[in-house]
């Protein structure tokens, strides 16, 4: 599944593909069309926000198109003038009328929403602080974990959108690794500032990949392999309700003792 900077990577893609014209919007696949998108044909995308994995084009006429594409849909730009029907006659959603066509295919979430169901909207609202967010407030993360999640483990929580939003599996382990910590250490071990450093720490790796396009790969699905580090073989195991993997360097990340 992609993760928040992937997200915020595709936003800066699309955006200029789109331009500032108004656009022509179908939907060659049924699913589209029960989305709703015939609603956007003809409007202008006034801008894409992002938070964590979600995206929302809003266009005018207050009309929010939102998109979750989790780990089946994807989004693509095409040159106007290669794309034939056949590329585009499986997409949920199909824009043109920018400098490149760009159509979206399958996924979770396709739905057209007034600005003010945007707003309200419960899935929406129930996300936490988006990590790459320009205002975003570690302290406000923190207190959101300590409310509700000492009893679960560090990976498990910063895959839990409700908490912070844009994390996935790769950050869930290299954000504990950044920070020293062991991803399987339950949240209620660890001090304030245990929290706060690894917090920033995968925020900072967020950051940085939205820049360079290169994800962190130091623990992340490498079992059995030397840690980058010290040379310690990396192990894994299962973390959460959901049983995803975590990764981690036993010598670089310790379990803390009593």
């Amino acid at each position: 599944m992609p993760e928040g900077d992937s997200i915020v990577r595709l936003a800066r893609r699309l955006r200029p593909a789109l331009g500032e014209e108004p656009l022509r919007v179908s939907a060659p696949h049924p699913r589209g069309r029960l989305a709703g998108v015939g609603a956007l044909d003809g409007r202008r995308l006034e801008r894409i926000d992002t938070h964590g994995k979600h995206l929302l084009l809003r266009f005018e006429g207050e009309l929010v198109l939102h998109s979750h594409i989790a780990m089946t849909g994807r989004w693509g730009t095409f040159r106007p003038e290669s794309v034939g029907e056949r590329t585009l006659r499986a997409a949920w959603i199909v824009l043109e009328g920018g400098p490149k066509v760009v159509a979206e295919y399958r996924g979770p979430t396709l739905r057209v929403l007034t600005a003010l169901q945007a707003r309200g909207d419960l899935r929406l609202r129930s996300l936490g602080p988006d990590a790459l967010a320009p205002d975003f407030d570690p302290g406000h993360v923190l207190r959101r974990i300590r409310r509700g999640a000492q009893d679960r483990a560090l990976a498990d929580v910063l895959l839990d959108q409700r908490l912070i939003a844009g994390p996935g599996l790769i950050y869930a382990s290299e954000g504990p690794a950044a920070a020293r910590l062991h991803p399987l250490e339950l949240v209620g071990t660890l001090s304030d500032q245990c929290l706060l450093d690894v917090i920033a720490a995968t925020r900072d790796l967020m950051l940085e990949a939205v820049e360079s396009g290169r994800q962190p790969k130091t623990v992340q699905s490498r079992k059995g392999k030397p840690c980058l580090r010290c040379g310690s073989a990396i192990e894994g195991a299962a973390v959460g309700d959901h049983a995803r993997r975590a990764y981690w360097c036993p010598a670089c990340q310790p379990r803390l003792r009593a």
